[in-house]
């Protein structure tokens, strides 16, 4: 049976104690932490790596929705569902892909239904990683008519110009493709025209009102926003130092 690492995160004690007296009913359920607020929530994100978070948004001690946007920097699989005591919230959470959408007060029967979906969900996933299992992800691109299969451990930073995106690797020369390339895991939206990849960036330098990444000895620099700086070094140093 597949079992469900949660985290609640709610800044009123009564709701948390009432998620978790419902949760913890489950077998398929373990309970990993519990947080009032936005730094603890990190804390255990960083430390547990779960498969869940039920949170409400709205609350501003959690801080939002940019705060669930850096949970996923940390942990791209991760599956929430949204409490809150409106419907204000909705579109935001389903267009970052939430499970499921709750209004306050939380009730046994709809979290269960809500936990139901996420496990269904969840058992999919690891069907599908059973029958593909891809330890080293890459990028899938077309180049004219011949189909290019890189390594995302080998791209420093990808480029935009217009409709043309421009990726730099290590060992080859650049690439140009017209196909639409997003952010993903192994690569941070820096700057409007820039993707980069955090784990192969060896120095950051100011630069006027942006900042340039330098990769090892590659030739050319790519530039981070001055309003994504900070999110940039958050991520560097909450990279786990295992990873690639």
């Amino acid at each position: 049976m597949i079992n469900i690492r949660v985290i609640i995160a709610d800044e009123d004690n009564q709701t948390r104690e009432t998620v978790k007296k419902f949760i913890t009913a489950l077998p398929y359920i373990a309970l990993i932490g519990e947080a009032p607020d936005e730094h603890s929530v990190m804390e255990i994100m960083v430390r547990e790596r779960p498969d869940l978070i039920l949170t409400d948004p709205s609350q501003p001690g959690l801080g939002g929705l940019k705060a669930l946007k850096d949970y996923l920097q940390i942990v791209p699989r991760l599956k929430m569902i949204w409490m809150a005591s409106g419907q204000e919230y909705a579109i935001e959470a389903f267009n970052m892909g939430a499970v499921d959408y709750i209004i306050k007060p939380v009730l046994r029967t709809r979290l269960y239904k809500a936990l139901e979906r996420t496990k269904h969900n969840l058992e999919m996933e690891q069907k599908a990683n059973h029958l593909f299992i891809n330890p080293d992800p890459k990028l899938i691109i077309k180049i004219n008519k011949n189909i290019h299969i890189i390594p995302f451990n080998e791209i420093l930073f990808i480029e935009k110009m217009g409709k043309k995106s421009i990726i730099h690797t290590l060992n080859n020369d650049p690439l140009e493709t017209y196909d639409k390339l997003e952010p993903a895991p192994h690569l941070v939206q820096a700057h409007r025209s820039y993707l980069i990849n955090l784990s192969k960036v060896s120095r950051i330098t100011r630069m006027g009102e942006t900042y340039q990444s330098f990769f090892g000895s590659y030739p050319r620099q790519a530039l981070i926003a001055k309003s994504k700086m900070k999110d940039i070094q958050e991520q560097l140093l909450l990279r786990d130092p295992k990873q690639p």
